[in-house]
């Protein structure tokens, strides 16, 4: 059975605002470029990649051209969905992290990821077809988020954010390079984490919200 952690947390203060307006992070999440917002799925890989896609904005608002993800961004805070703008419609997607063809090549290592809300839905995170078990590395770190912090979900996402198998396709690996905290200030929806969470570091979990992680974990520092 999977692990269900429930945890009534003491928010950081510099993240109380996290319910409000767009957080800002170093780099968002923009499927169209230059047309404000940008929400969808797509692929997220590293420039050690043959085919790296650019889909990274600097702007809050995904109006600024987007560039493809470096090796050098590890300790970069990146956010999904574009917050509750009447403007924004868009839906949110699957994110395959890695190449979809070479096995091992594309994985991607980031500081703290910010997810609030899209227009609709909720975002899954995982492996390409044809690459099962590429790895996601959460160093914590980047603009504008408290220090420590590895996943950050808001009060107002719409939809469950996931770490999961679909469509058949193994469930992405996920790497703690430093200890860290995992927040979930969503009362409506979880953050499901069944890929393998690896590392030396130890786990944290804070937030009103359900954090469900799997069973087959690896992390040998311990959960709280």
């Amino acid at each position: 059975m999977p692990r269900i952690v429930a945890r009534v947390a003491i928010v950081s203060l510099a993240w109380l605002a996290v319910a409000g307006p767009t957080p800002a992070t170093d780099f968002y999440w923009d499927r169209n470029s230059t047309t404000i917002y940008g929400d969808a799925g797509g692929s997220w890989q590293s420039t050690t990649s043959p085919s790296n896609n650019p889909f990274w904005s600097t702007s809050s608002s995904g109006t600024v051209a987007t560039v493809s993800w470096s090796t050098s961004y590890s300790t970069r805070s990146v956010t999904f969905g574009f917050g509750t703008q009447p403007a924004n419609t868009g839906t949110a997607g699957v994110v395959q992290i890695g190449n979809s063809t070479v096995p091992t090549t594309g994985n991607v290592a980031v500081g703290t990821i910010v997810v609030q809300a899209s227009g609709t839905g909720g975002y899954t995170f995982r492996s390409p077809t044809g690459n099962p078990g590429s790895t996601l590395t959460l160093n914590t770190g980047g603009a504008d988020v408290p220090a420590g912090y590895g996943i950050i979900i808001n009060a107002d996402v719409t939809g469950t954010t996931s770490f999961v198998p679909t469509s058949g396709v193994s469930a992405l690996k996920v790497a703690l390079g430093r200890s860290q905290a995992w927040q979930n200030n969503s009362t409506a929806y979880p953050l499901l984490v069944s890929a393998v969470v690896s590392g030396s570091a130890a786990l944290t979990t804070e937030g009103p919200g359900l954090i469900v992680l799997g069973t087959a974990n690896t992390f040998t520092g311990g959960v709280t």
